[in-house]
């Protein structure tokens, strides 16, 4: 009993890390299980992160915002179709509509590379989302527009919902020129009038599609601009429509559209995260602003053309119809409260009136100019300090952290993809490791916690420097070549080495007899992996060569094969070895070369031309919502942030599934060291021994040495996972919160811009420079007007 309680023990010692190691796994589990069930993502954010990984795993969409505008259409189309609410519920229609107003753009950003291709694509982004728009309309415009009906007909008195359908119902491009209007247009902003009777935004619809139709600013030879009325009977339909906008009190769009948006998503089966991504993609800003910027351009085109041809009373007239619509821009739950047109808007119609001023100074009293001046002056500083407190906000913004959990959010991508790749690879060395049948005690030694650690340490930064540094162009074209080509070569002699070594021990073979061999069956294994590039390098390196050189060398070469062939051919009738064992050879042999020669032959050819290299090593890299376009720094003429070049490590590492590369690197290693100690260990029994109980081959104690390896990092990678991600998911939570909020009331943010223009009044150094910068606009004003 003293034995059996002392062997339980020593087992229990034995056994005890394990044992805890699991335990500790099964707490992780059952805390990350509490805390998805308690989530408001649930299960289903955690199934589409898996599905996520594997998607791009795959080289495919991992969202329907990445795929191609068609694709997205007819994914809508469907979802509308199964959700009974877009016929019943006006928030739902509305939200639906707005889905099928645009694409979302993930699509353009799925194939950047590089830096480089980053700004290529923002050169190149208004011809693409043209072109995508083109696409996406044309499948889902009747639906759009139908889903909009849908909403004005269900909630017939809530003039939000036909503020929005007003918005929909133009497709503004950003050349300025509108699509010609759908069949009915005219009827149904007339409804939108009667429902909405003190909002100028349907009587201004209207006048700038009457004015696109009969007006066009031309600039003659000397670059002065005038406004050419082609179609006199349109264009006073259009004077009419604006001069019955110009009554109402607002000019407004409303603010609902991203809680339709997310009323609708909320119905689809896009996990959490996605549909916050899906409604802050809605974009209604841009059919808003253009709408006003249209009216600008038409008003100060007018005005610009009445000054050149001295028709002041003209130019008075659209300025004060400028002023006018400032005033209908302003209102706290106004949307263009946001933006800075209800400034522009009040400078440009008193910079006009300052401009009448100086050129024909009887058009104003004395109380009217002391009064004009004032008021532009104030004009532009209420536009710069709004604007100054704006950029402000945004550069407090990007400034934030982007997660609560930033280290643990950094270590969950990399922990999922290498489960990924150890997984399956654990279980079918598990699977091979049962079917040899070998005992549970190897006598081969084993690596030990430091090796196995050095294996995998380098295996990981080997393959995060071979598919990750230097794709992203961190080390000049000519070190990270030389760095390349060394480090093939000596892999390719140390498996070679490696390789010739143990066959050589463990089938008895001289080396002459092993490198023949290896000789004689490089040849069929060269001419079918390269035999295009073979010919070509024969044609170049040796048939067109000198005489000088090609007898001698063909002689040589020759001589050297047939000799090879010789050793060969007596190896295989010699009666040392049995046919079986030179049959084993003979095949081992032939794996060797088809691991080696044709990767050889790569390398050889890389080494004599290193810019085929770069065919190696391309950028083709998958980048998850890159924000590579920003509507304000393109109005304010801001230049874009340079994104350096190490933060394309990682994705470019990930593109080329870096992480399987990390995990048969590591474990190469470990082999490869293992093989070399245990071929050099002097008790290290021969396959041949005669011992009584027979030992498991080399070959055999690998199988179990990978198993135990990926099993263990198998194990630390989960114990990582299961350990940061309820801190990724409860950031997720308080950022979905965050993103929530922002959506339903989009307006929030202008409390901090009030508070941020408070203090840039207190500023005295800004306020000072914004009234030299006043000073020169209307010294601008001034000589801009003596030139016309």
């Amino acid at each position: 009993m003293k034995f059996l309680h002392t062997a339980k023990i020593g087992k229990l010692k034995t056994n005890g890390p394990r044992l805890l190691f699991l335990l500790v796994i099964f707490v992780l589990s059952l805390r990350l299980m509490v805390v998805v069930s308690s989530s408001p993502s649930g299960w289903r954010s955690f199934r589409n992160d898996w599905e996520v990984q594997v998607l791009r795993l795959l080289g495919r969409a991992t969202s329907v915002g990445e795929e191609p505008p068609p694709v997205q259409a007819e994914y809508w189309l469907d979802q509308i179709s199964r959700i009974p609410t877009t016929q019943t519920d006006p928030q739902v229609a509305l939200g639906a509509a707005w889905m099928l107003a645009e694409p979302q753009y993930g699509f353009l950003k799925r194939n950047i590379t590089s830096s480089q291709d980053l700004q290529e694509l923002s050169e190149g982004y208004f011809d693409r989302f043209h072109q995508s728009q083109a696409e996406y309309q044309s499948i889902c415009r009747t639906g759009c527009l139908a889903q909009a009906a849908m909403a004005t007909r269900l909630a017939p008195e809530k003039v939000e919902f036909w503020r929005q359908r007003a918005l929909l119902l133009f497709a503004v491009h950003d050349d300025s020129e509108q699509e010609l209007p759908t069949e009915g247009w005219l009827q149904i902003l007339e409804e939108g009038v009667a429902h909405d009777p003190e909002n100028a935004l349907y009587d201004y619809l209207a006048a700038l599609q009457f004015y696109e139709l009969s007006a066009e600013p031309v600039w003659d030879e000397e670059d002065q601009l005038k406004l050419i009325i082609t179609d006199p009977q349109i264009y006073a339909q259009a004077e009419q429509r604006l001069q019955a906008g110009l009554k109402k009190t607002t000019l407004d769009v409303g603010t609902i559209t991203w809680s339709a948006t997310l009323a609708f998503l909320k119905q689809t089966s896009l996990p959490l995260g996605e549909q916050f991504k899906a409604a802050e993609a809605k974009n209604p800003s841009y059919p808003a602003v253009m709408i006003v910027s249209q009216l600008s351009r038409w008003l100060n085109n007018a005005c610009e053309s009445d000054l050149r041809q001295e028709k002041y009373d003209s130019v008075i007239q659209n300025a004060g119809r400028e002023l006018r619509i400032a005033e209908q821009l302003s209102g706290k739950q106004n949307f263009y409260e946001r933006t800075f047109f209800k400034f522009s808007f009040r400078t440009s119609g008193l910079g006009h009136l300052y401009q009448v001023l100086q050129l024909h100074p009887e058009s104003f009293t004395p109380a009217e100019t002391a009064e004009l001046k004032q008021d532009l002056h104030q004009a532009w500083l209420q536009r710069n300090i709004f604007m100054e407190a704006l950029d402000q906000y945004h550069e407090h913004k990007d400034e934030q952290p982007a997660g609560d959990a930033s280290m643990a959010a950094v270590l969950i991508e990399p922990a999922q993809r290498f489960i990924i790749f150890l997984l399956p690879l654990s279980l079918l060395l598990v699977l091979i490791a049962s079917l040899t049948g070998q005992p549970a005690d190897s006598p081969a030694p084993q690596p030990g916690w430091w090796r196995t650690l050095i294996a995998w340490c380098a295996g990981v930064s080997l393959s995060l420097f071979i598919w990750g540094v230097i794709p992203a162009g961190i080390l000049p074209e000519q070190a990270w070549n030389i760095s390349l080509l060394c480090l093939c070569w000596l892999t390719l002699i140390l498996v070679l080495a490696v390789s010739l070594r143990l066959l050589r021990r463990q089938k008895d073979l001289s080396w002459p007899q092993l490198i023949s061999l290896l000789l004689v069956l490089a040849a069929p294994v060269l001419i079918y992996f390269q035999f295009t590039s073979l010919l070509a390098f024969v044609e170049q390196n040796w048939i067109h060569a000198s005489l000088v050189l090609l007898i001698p060398v063909s002689l040589l070469l020759v001589v050297l094969y047939g000799t090879a062939v010789f050793i060969a051919f007596c190896f295989l009738r010699s009666a040392g070895l049995s046919a079986r064992r030179k049959l084993i050879a003979c095949c081992l042999v032939f794996l060797v070369t088809l691991l080696i020669f044709p990767a050889g032959a790569m390398v050889f050819r890389g080494t004599l031309n290193p810019a085929e290299m770069q065919t190696w090593f391309g950028r083709e890299v998958t980048v998850a919502d890159t924000d590579f376009f920003r509507m304000r720094a393109a109005w304010n003429k801001q230049p874009q942030k340079q994104i350096p070049a190490w933060i394309w490590i990682y994705p470019q590492w990930t593109a080329r599934q870096g992480e399987g590369f990390a995990v048969l690197l590591s474990l190469s290693i470990l082999l490869g060291w293992s093989l070399l100690r245990w071929s050099r260990s002097s008790q290290a029994p021969q396959p041949d021994s005669a011992a009584v109980s027979p030992r498991p081959k080399n070959w055999q104690a690998g199988v179990s040495l990978l198993r135990r390896s990926s099993l263990i990092a198998l194990l630390v990678v989960m114990t990582v996972y299961l350990a940061a991600l309820p801190s990724v998911i409860k950031a997720d939570n308080r950022n979905h919160r965050r993103r929530y909020q922002a959506l339903i009331n989009p307006l929030e943010p202008l409390q901090k811009v009030d508070q941020i223009k408070a203090e840039i009044k207190k500023d005295r150094a800004l306020m000072q420079s914004f009234n030299q910068q006043i000073r020169e606009i209307k010294q601008r004003l001034i000589e801009e007007a003596e030139q016309k």
